[in-house]
């Protein structure tokens, strides 16, 4: 059987005062010594004066270093040491010794009353660590499992996103191309992920996710994609992977019938502050005649799903002639302050050839 359970190192912590002040050290060291001379006084009355003269500090010292310190046990030596001086050896109530015996006594003391006042600090010491050691493994173990539990659920959502992604392609497109749709956009939540995972899955910065999401696209197309930076922000963890995805989808169909399908063509992607609102805009320039599409595309319903997430949001697309327009955005709220997530609803009142959406 240990000696140090856990419940006993758990029980002495409790009793051992910490942090420790240096009066209240020396007042325990003051006290062990007053219960080792109470001791004392019926050893010397039934041996004699001078009779062994510092059995019953031992243990004294001993406890005075265990429950206060270093500081604690060589108080009780000093005192310990000028009352067995003053009052036990001969001549009492005078410093002066009588004998070099007792001076050779007292020296021996010392030493050994020393080694046993800095046992008992040390002993001190050691429970201590050992119960901080102990709240460590417990926290390391919470943070574990909490891990774990993160883990698990990021790994059920990519799995279920990438599900999702697989039978929109395969529903909106033709055999021959979804194979390469599919990679394009498990290749762009990959990106997203990666740039999650740079920041250890904390918030991301707006801008930093709309360029990674744009990369690709910029190698293909130089120069046609024009960023102007004004503002910045913090968004939660699954908006910056909805809102990733929603801008690939936004910059794909923008190669395939929009601006970026020639090279006059131009987006411009603008993130600016207004008030307490947060903008971004999509804005495509010198391409093909933008018409509506008859039906909600999958970057539409990506973007609807990434702002769904933030306080009062709002998303217009605009599919006017000269080019695609979309306008998001948001409230601004004090960091560190949770997102709101409400369902984005439909408006009821749209103009023609434009598509409304707003979450309250």
């Amino acid at each position: 059987m240990p000696l140090l359970t856990n419940e006993a190192i758990t029980w002495i912590r409790r009793i051992l005062p910490h942090p420790l002040p240096k009066a209240v050290a020396v007042a325990i060291g003051i006290l062990w010594f007053g219960v080792g001379a109470l001791i004392q006084i019926p050893i010397q009355m039934i041996l004699g004066k001078g009779m062994l003269p510092f059995v019953s500090f031992f243990p004294m010292l001993l406890f005075a270093g265990l429950l206060g310190g270093g500081t604690g046990g060589l108080t009780c030596l000093f005192v310990t040491v000028l009352w067995t001086d003053f009052v036990i050896l001969p001549p009492q109530m005078n410093l002066a010794l009588a004998n070099p015996q007792d001076g050779f006594k007292l020296a021996l003391f010392v030493l050994s009353g020393g080694l046993v006042a800095y046992t008992g600090a040390l002993l001190r010491e050691v429970i201590l660590r050992l119960d901080r050691a102990k709240a460590d493994i417990q926290r390391w173990a919470d943070s574990r499992d909490q891990t774990a539990r993160e883990l698990e659920h990021r790994i059920k959502n990519l799995f279920g996103l990438v599900l999702g992604i697989a039978h929109r392609t395969a529903r909106d497109w033709p055999a021959q191309d979804a194979l390469h749709i599919f990679e394009q956009r498990v290749l762009a939540l990959a990106a997203a992920q990666s740039l999650l995972a740079a920041q250890r899955w904390a918030e991301a910065r707006l801008s930093e996710v709309v360029k990674a999401a744009l990369a690709p696209f910029e190698e293909s197309c130089p120069d046609q994609i024009i960023f102007r930076i004004g503002a910045d922000a913090s968004i939660h963890e699954q908006s910056a992977v909805s809102l990733a995805l929603a801008l690939h989808e936004l910059a794909t169909n923008a190669m395939k019938y929009g601006a970026l399908s020639t090279r006059s063509g131009r987006v411009m992607l603008s993130l600016a502050q207004n008030g307490s609102r947060l903008e971004l805009r999509w804005t495509e320039q010198d391409g093909p005649p933008c018409s509506t599409p008859s039906q909600t595309g999958f970057g539409t319903e990506l973007i609807q799903l990434a702002f769904a997430q933030l306080p009062e949001a709002e998303v217009a697309m605009d599919y006017a002639p000269k080019g695609l327009a979309c306008v998001m955005t948001y409230r601004l709220e004090a960091t560190g302050a949770p997102p709101s997530r409400s369902p984005p609803s439909q408006s009821k009142a749209e103009a023609p050839g434009r598509a409304h959406l707003q979450a309250e």
